[in-house]
């Protein structure tokens, strides 16, 4: 039963919200100008999320990183590469789950904003992440 409507919501309200068609190579030119656009802004914790875990900024080699933390023992870490397709920011959803993870684990979670494309290549991203 708890599974059964687990799915309905992820499938209801994540998955579709985060797919991504193009009818024509012009939908995809539009797309890859905006997330250019979108990419070269800070990333921004969603205003209207409040995390519970305190959170630090970090700014490694012109990369964002974000720490999540309960203050807490930091020898062990979770490192978080959310997707979207190498071109999307993180969504809210992926912060709720970093905020709950950091708890339940008594981890602390990295979440580093790696280069995205258009801009930048897959190898790119691979090396800011070393």
């Amino acid at each position: 039963m708890k599974n059964r409507m687990m799915n309905r919501v992820v499938n209801k309200y994540i998955l579709h919200n985060r797919s991504i068609f193009f009818s024509n190579d012009d939908e995809v030119k539009h797309f890859l100008e905006k997330r250019s656009i979108e990419n070269s802004k800070k990333h921004q914790q969603p205003a209207t999320l409040n995390v519970k875990s305190n959170l630090d900024k970090l700014t490694l080699n012109d990369m964002q990183v974000f720490r999540f933390n309960f203050r807490h023992e930091k020898n062990q870490k979770i490192l978080y590469l959310h997707g979207g397709y190498n071109t999307l920011q993180p969504s809210p959803f992926h912060w709720r789950l970093l905020d709950k993870l950091t708890l339940n684990t008594l981890h602390e979670v990295v979440l580093p904003i790696y280069p995205k494309s258009p801009v930048y290549h897959y190898l790119e991203t691979f090396k800011a992440l070393r």
